[in-house]
């Protein structure tokens, strides 16, 4: 990750084909999964802290809420049908929820509707070379465990982990191919997520290197146990 790029546009059209995307490779759908879970927990986290919504900002929270909710619903039967390439109502209802329901997030939410710690996660983990073979959104996945760990949310972090696992989304610093003794790279990692222009700041606290690899430990802790 180099740096994130903002258009004066909006795309004119969208145009989906879920068979195209049903015979695409299911690691890809699961990512997307991963990749949209994060517009409630990112989005959230950044909306909480305006006291007066705007109409849009209310349906933005609206449509965080409707992403997390399809997909909790629909997601695991969709990989199943994924798996076996069989196009079902679970199959596209997760397309529309990643790609529209998702866009929606932002289209009504615009700045205050932006990723937070899970993609700051993501964004990071790019500069060590073992994790450029795990998809985008794979690593966003872990990205919002960590951020639930930052926010002290431990509970839903647990809560959340028997989907994760079921869809195959990574739970563990093994799953995307880092490891708890490589503390250099921990370290850079912490580092990269704490940057000046992270969006890891727009949480309503503080974060230090040393909080953020702390977080990375107490997910894998977590979740290796």
């Amino acid at each position: 990750h180099v740096d994130s790029l903002s258009f004066p546009k909006a795309t004119n059209l969208v145009v989906i084909e879920p068979e195209i995307i049903l015979n695409s490779p299911v690691e890809y759908t699961i990512a997307g999964i991963g990749d949209t879970l994060a517009k409630w927990y990112e989005g959230v986290s950044r909306l909480n802290q305006i006291q007066t919504q705007t109409i849009p900002m209310q349906l933005s929270f609206e449509m965080m809420h409707k992403c997390r909710e399809f997909l909790f619903e629909f997601g695991e039967q969709s990989i199943k049908d994924a798996q076996i390439g069989k196009l079902t109502d679970a199959f596209i209802n997760v397309i529309d929820t990643n790609i529209a329901v998702a866009g929606l997030v932002g289209g009504f939410g615009s700045i205050f509707a932006k990723s937070v710690g899970a993609h700051a996660f993501f964004n990071a983990a790019t500069a060590i070379p073992g994790t450029n073979t795990i998809l985008h959104g794979s690593l966003v996945a872990f990205g919002i465990l960590v951020q639930l760990a930052l926010e002290k949310k431990t509970d839903e972090l647990v809560s959340i982990l028997p989907f994760y696992r079921k869809i195959g989304l990574p739970t563990t610093l093994q799953d995307i191919h880092l490891d708890d003794s490589n503390t250099e790279a921990l370290r850079l990692i912490a580092a990269k997520m704490t940057s000046e222009r992270s969006r890891i700041h727009s949480l309503p606290f503080k974060v230090t290197a040393d909080d953020a690899l702390s977080a990375i430990l107490t997910v894998n802790r977590l979740t290796s146990s």
